[in-house]
């Protein structure tokens, strides 16, 4: 009788999907042209990016791998909340460096075109390189000015500081005067009443001549 060895499949490498890019199962409904590399050029029009992708919008710019079809994972766009993902052109950029080199920043001429212009789609070492991004100087320099950007300014941190100021002390005088409580309420009937009494003694007095 011969005997049929079946072959156990290879378990080894899906412990690094983390970090290399997900395995895709639908890469039958892959796009073919999604394996091409990036042109170069500048992309003009950022409606067509997402820094939210869902797995559909993931599974479609897969790429193969080795005999595998890889794709980024939703991870690394919750772990860097720069990373976004062109739906036409199937690639990533860093959407910090790509504000800063059009504002023209000090420091930007060595950011990486990869992630600016062409476009990152290299899945299999995708988590390794995109951390090596966010570790680098032009990165650090995009991401001080868009912090610089997005900051309040000196006038709008000042009003809010009033506000919270007056705020206090609105509740410091309603918490030592008691306002808007049934005691103050009494207390407030006694004076009214006690200012009418008065107003009313002057008016006879007034009439009488006496005063």
């Amino acid at each position: 009788m011969k005997r049929f060895l079946v072959k156990q499949p290879d378990r080894s490498s899906e412990s690094e999907s983390a970090k290399c890019g997900k395995i895709c199962p639908s890469a039958a409904t892959a796009s073919s042209s999604s394996s091409s590399e990036p042109s170069p050029g500048q992309f003009g029009d950022d409606s067509d990016l997402t820094n939210c992708p869902d797995e559909q919008l993931l599974g479609s710019v897969s790429r193969e791998f080795g005999g595998r079809r890889r794709c980024p994972q939703a991870d690394w766009f919750a772990t860097y909340p720069w990373l976004v993902l062109s739906r036409s052109r199937r690639v990533v950029l860093c959407s910090w460096c790509r504000e800063a080199t059009r504002n023209r920043v000090v420091g930007m001429s060595k950011s990486e075109s990869a992630f600016i212009e062409k476009g990152f789609n290299n899945w299999k070492d995708g988590y390794g390189k995109v951390a090596e991004h966010s570790a680098s100087t032009a990165h650090g320099a995009a991401a001080m000015f868009v912090a610089h950007k997005t900051k309040p300014s000196v006038v709008a941190q000042v009003n809010i500081q009033v506000a919270v100021e007056q705020e206090k002390c609105r509740k410091r005088l309603l918490n030592e005067t008691g306002f808007g409580t049934e005691a103050w309420k009494r207390r407030s009937k006694r004076q009214l009443a006690s200012v009418t009494e008065n107003c009313s003694l002057v008016v006879v007095l007034l009439r009488l001549g006496i005063v």
